[in-house]
Formats: structure tokens, sequence, C-alpha cells
């Protein structure tokens, strides 16, 4: 059989001493758990195959560090296959926002696809688009507990987003043209991840002189991390150094 939730909405909330106001839900959800074990199996078995969220809504409030976040317009579908260990999970389109003291707004959209198949989550893409910047998430992970690790994640973002990290940085001060890519691929064990990657910029503006190209490469492994810089190009008025 299959299940559809319509318009489910969760709350939850982290008060400052770092309690949480879903820990009782979570308590009773494992006494019964533990009961129906001591109990025994049931005469009837039931195999839920679907399950299916619409226009569902996911509020986190955290009064330890004064931010917010929330999911909102949530459309999910989980296809599930306990028998073999497997489940399949696709996000839609969902609305999110995170608001946090002293840091832009994050107003966005997100999207994903993934799948878990006896221990081992795969993601085969997950995607969270806000303004002119973006971020995307793809690799696997598992089994626990020295999970392996295959990650991959780019990162991109514009002169908008940039902008708001000026204002906070040194307000009045625009970075007009300011362009971002990351790229990191964490690989390994989880207890010794290799993590390299790439980071790109252009367009900042200091002192009269303007960045317009730069990289730079780096490399953390065995608590050790090094960076190197390549294609450095910089402009001072209708000059190129």
């Amino acid at each position: 059989p299959s299940i559809t939730v319509l318009e489910p909405r969760i709350y939850a909330e982290r008060a400052p001493d770092g309690a949480l106001n879903v820990r009782p839900l979570a308590d009773r959800i494992k006494t019964y758990i533990e009961r129906s074990r001591r109990e025994g199996p049931s005469g009837y078995t039931l195999f839920l195959h679907t399950i299916t969220v619409r226009k569902g809504e996911l509020r986190f409030k955290d009064d330890a560090l004064s931010s917010q976040a929330s999911i909102t317009d949530l459309n999910m579908t989980a296809r599930l296959d306990l028998a073999s260990g497997r489940a399949a999970v696709t996000v839609r389109g969902s609305r999110v926002r995170v608001t946090a003291p002293a840091y832009p707004v994050i107003d966005g959209t997100i999207k994903a696809s993934a799948e878990y198949n006896r221990g081992v989550i795969r993601l085969n893409t997950v995607e969270l688009t806000a303004g002119d910047a973006a971020m995307r998430i793809r690799g696997e992970v598992g089994p626990l507990p020295d999970a392996a690790l295959n990650l991959e994640a780019k990162v991109r973002s514009g002169p908008h987003t940039l902008g708001k990290l000026a204002d906070i940085l040194k307000p009045g001060r625009k970075q007009q043209g300011s362009r971002v890519e990351a790229s990191v691929a964490i690989r390994g064990k989880a207890s010794d991840p290799l993590v390299e990657g790439s980071f790109g910029f252009s367009g900042p503006a200091y002192g009269g002189m303007t960045l317009q190209n730069a990289s730079l490469l780096f490399r953390y492994r065995d608590h050790s991390l090094s960076v190197s810089g390549d294609n450095w190009r910089i402009a001072k008025q209708n000059k190129t150094l």
C-alpha cells in the first residue's frame, strides 16, 4: 500500500540550554518500539511501499543561536523496500529559508534525490539555489561506523550574494561583478578523510585595484593543510599585473 500525507506541519525548537521540544515525542516512539519487541510480532504484516508528502512544512527555531530555518511547500516521495533494506527519496522544488544574526538571509529552493541500500547512502543530487548562488552535492557515504566517503560539492556565487556579505564586513562598499566558484572532493574514511579542491574568484576591488582572476588549490590530509595559488591577475585602471 501507499500513503499520501497532505500539508503536514512540524515545528521544532531548541531552548537556550540545548533541550529540544521534540525529545518527548522521540522518547514515546522509542518506548513504543521497545514495548512492541517485548510483546512479540503481531498476527499480520504490513509492507508500506510509498510515502508521499505534499505541501509539507518544517520549521526549526534555535534559541541557543538565535537562528531559524524552515522548509515550506515540501513535496517529497519516499519509496521503501524494507525487506531488502532499500529506500529512495526525492524532494522537488521546496522553499528554504535560514536566518541568523550578522549573516545574510538564505532564501531559496532545494531539490534532492537520494537512495539508501544496506547501509550505503547515495546522494544522486542535492541542490540548493538562492538568488545567484548555488550549491550542489553528490556522492556516497557509508556504511557506519567508519564510513567510506566519496563526496563531491560545487559552489558558485555571483555579485548579488557577495554584495550582501560585503555589506556585513564593510557597509556601503559594493563589489560589482564579483564572482566565486569552488569545488571540493571528500574521499577516504570518516576517521581519516582526504579533502581537496579549488577556489576561484574574480572582481573584488580594493585601494583602486581589481582582482580580475585568482585561484587557490587546497588539500587536507592527516591533520595537515596545504594551499597554493595560481593564475592571479590584478588590474589597476587600464593596467594588468
